[in-house]
């Protein structure tokens, strides 16, 4: 029996539910499984795998599943509210990961043990190092100026409220009533993308109970002084049609 349009659209929140408990559920189950067997306190290096587990299984999946609109902690606080909570997270999770790092290097000064010579070690390194660096572009992002600086010649529009993981899928999908302008451009060209490949969350007009709706992404005036003052915009053109910047109500 074919679904109608309705029932696949229960089907597919249902089954991003149950997705994202099960996250919340190996997020917490990971590090607890892991402080179990290491006993923290035991031994100095004890704290090496428990702090890397809270850092990269609980803090930052959390810090992640903030945003998601069926399974996120603070669905009924604002976005702005969301935002916070997930740079404090994301902070904490740097910190447990820099003294975990810290913790096994003076474990292995204390017992004559080279630094960084197994494959563990390097990818480990590189993987706080990789964190490290998403940290500060999320800092430097949130600067009054950085706006200014990335709608400028010297960077073209990037795309901030899109994820990049699932804008390859269907790209050559025949249907083309069904695609979307999105925020990325390549000089006077735009790409579209299928409209399934992008989450609803981050498709124009989108909007969770209780906040404003998001601008139209080609509209880069409007999505700055959205951003910074958090002005209500008005309702976006219909897909399909051509997309005019929206005003300023």
């Amino acid at each position: 029996m074919a679904l109608t349009a309705e029932t696949e659209s229960r089907l597919y929140r249902s089954l991003r539910a149950a997705a994202g408990a099960a996250a919340h559920l190996v997020a917490l189950g990971f590090p607890t499984a892991v402080a179990v067997l290491a006993r923290p306190g035991s031994s100095l290096f004890s704290w090496h795998p428990l702090l890397m587990a809270l850092a990269f299984s609980f803090l930052m999946t959390e810090a992640l599943l903030i945003f998601s609109p069926e399974t996120s902690l603070l669905r009924n606080f604002s976005r702005k509210v969301k935002v916070r909570v997930h740079w404090a997270l994301q902070l904490l999770a740097l910190l447990c990961a820099l003294l975990g790092l810290g913790l096994i290097a003076y474990n292995k000064h204390l017992n004559g043990k080279a630094h960084f010579v197994t494959w563990h070690g390097l990818t480990g390194l590189l993987t706080v190092l990789y964190a490290g660096g998403q940290c500060a572009g999320g800092a430097a992002a949130a600067l009054p100026q950085a706006d200014e600086e990335l709608d400028s010649g010297q960077a073209q529009a990037v795309p901030r409220d899109l994820g990049a993981g699932g804008l390859p899928a269907g790209l050559r999908q025949p249907d083309a009533g069904h695609v979307l302008p999105v925020v990325h451009r390549l000089g006077d060209r735009r790409l579209l993308v299928p409209r399934h490949a992008v989450s609803p969350s981050h498709q124009p007009g989108y909007h969770e109970p209780g906040e404003q709706r998001l601008p139209v992404p080609q509209a880069e005036p409007a999505l700055r002084a959205w951003r910074r003052s958090e002005l209500p915009l008005r309702e976006p053109a219909r897909p399909g049609l051509p997309l005019a910047a929206p005003r300023l109500a």
